[in-house]
């Protein structure tokens, strides 16, 4: 009987194909692969591979059918939530050209719900996933910095 695309059992067989090709080659070899990759990786160049790489058409066609397979948001409707925000992140009012390195625009949603709530950077979008999109957290770490201002510096 054969197995189901993606089922349990042919992450298994493959697998275990994946572990007869690696024991063919010395340990040395896989020990140098991974030296090399991670030499490159830390590499100027290393890092910016994909944000060089999402910048080509078929780097924004994948992330674009990566929006519409995560989020169901369609090209048109991502457009018009960006022109809706004036083309930058909604919180930060950043602009994709000034953002780090690497840094693209990311779609913000609910966990909860799985809505679209806008595009922010990802600086932005992980604070949120921080506080967990509670607004009474939000005010807390709001209360929070005018308190700290209010110290002057000193150790208490």
């Amino acid at each position: 009987m054969k197995a189901a695309r993606g089922t349990s059992l042919d992450y298994e067989k493959n697998h275990q194909k994946y572990l007869q090709q690696r024991a063919k080659k010395p340990p040395e070899y896989w020990k140098e692969r991974t030296r090399r990759s991670t030499e490159w990786h830390r590499s100027p160049a290393g890092k910016d591979w994909l944000s060089r790489w999402l910048q080509t058409d078929t780097g924004r066609l994948y992330r674009r059918r990566q929006w519409l397979k995560q989020y169901g948001l369609t090209i048109e409707q991502h457009d018009m939530i960006l022109r809706s925000q004036g083309g930058k992140c909604y919180i930060c009012q950043r602009l994709p050209g000034s953002l780090p390195a690497g840094r693209a625009l990311a779609i913000d949603h609910d966990h909860r719900t799985g809505r679209v709530r806008g595009i922010l950077c990802q600086s932005c979008n992980a604070f949120l996933s921080l506080v967990d999109g509670e607004p009474q957290r939000l005010i807390r770490v709001a209360r929070y910095l005018q308190r700290a201002k209010s110290f002057d510096g000193r150790r208490l």
